[in-house]
């Protein structure tokens, strides 16, 4: 694996510790302020948010700030039964391809969206020991988040370590 290899490695395990601290742990972030703008290859400016998440040993337990960049659009709704294509933009392009700078604004990823549809096991039935202690407890915790489902749930939730090198920064598309 080379070195950006190593820098997308980091990235999808900060993110997916982040994730998890928030979900499974329970945590309510805390939002201390603003991102500075990040550009992604292909689809524009980003701004997200940045908090601290808790590490589900209480509120006086907090780990490194973190920056969220939630509901970032990955594909259209409309193609996702059709082979992948463009990624969404949400900026004009010039006539070279490149972004048109003077006339695009960031996307502000400041709030979830919409989860797919799914029917979470029913609680009820859990409680007939079906499920363990521990996974009924998970899906609890978990039930908050699926209450707004949509079809058009093609968003991605990115977490990353703050004030960073920029190496290890959110890109767009494979390499």
């Amino acid at each position: 694996m080379g070195g950006g290899g190593t820098a997308t490695l980091a990235l999808v395990l900060v993110t997916t510790v982040a994730a998890v601290a928030v979900v499974a742990g329970g945590a309510r972030p805390e939002v201390l302020g603003y991102t500075d703008t990040v550009w992604l290859d292909r689809q524009g400016p980003l701004k997200g948010l940045v908090t601290t998440v808790g590490d589900g040993g209480g509120a006086d337990q907090r780990l490194d700030r973190v920056e969220m960049y939630l509901g970032v659009p990955y594909a259209a709704s409309q193609e996702r039964f059709m082979p992948p294509g463009e990624s969404p933009t949400w900026c004009p392009k010039a006539g070279d391809g490149s972004f048109d700078r003077t006339h695009c604004r960031p996307l502000r990823a400041e709030y979830l969206k919409p989860v797919c549809p799914q029917r979470p096991p029913d609680l009820l039935v859990a409680n007939n020991k079906r499920l363990s202690t521990v996974r009924q407890n998970y899906l609890r915790r978990l039930t908050p988040y699926l209450g707004n489902q949509s079809e058009d749930c093609l968003y991605l939730n990115i977490y990353a370590p703050h004030g960073k090198s920029s190496t290890v920064r959110p890109r767009s598309g494979c390499r």
